[in-house]
């Protein structure tokens, strides 16, 4: 478990450099995946997982299609919250 910190969200999974990052006010998901080119060549584009915590209530589950971030597409590119945690995975995990 991780604890919360304000104005930070977490990138983990395939991802080239996973951790901590510090959160602007503004941020989106693909602002997110493009600082440091965080994607890895054979990402699974279609799925990600972001989970969102809030004070009092279960975490939710929200499926991010980054495929659709990386071609424009700003309905699908949301932006983050404190403690938010996104999770990438590869292909071939997806795949088994």
């Amino acid at each position: 478990m991780f604890a919360a910190r304000p104005n930070v969200v977490w990138l983990e999974g395939w991802v080239k450099h996973p951790g901590a990052f510090e959160r602007a006010d503004s941020m989106t998901v693909g602002q997110l995946i493009d600082y440091g080119e965080q994607l890895r060549p054979d990402s699974y584009l279609p799925r990600a997982d972001l989970i969102r915590r809030r004070p009092g209530s279960d975490p939710m589950l929200i499926a991010i299609d980054l495929e659709a971030i990386l071609d424009g597409d700003p309905a699908a590119d949301m932006p983050l919250q404190d403690a938010d945690r996104l999770t990438v995975y590869s292909r071939d995990q997806v795949e088994r």
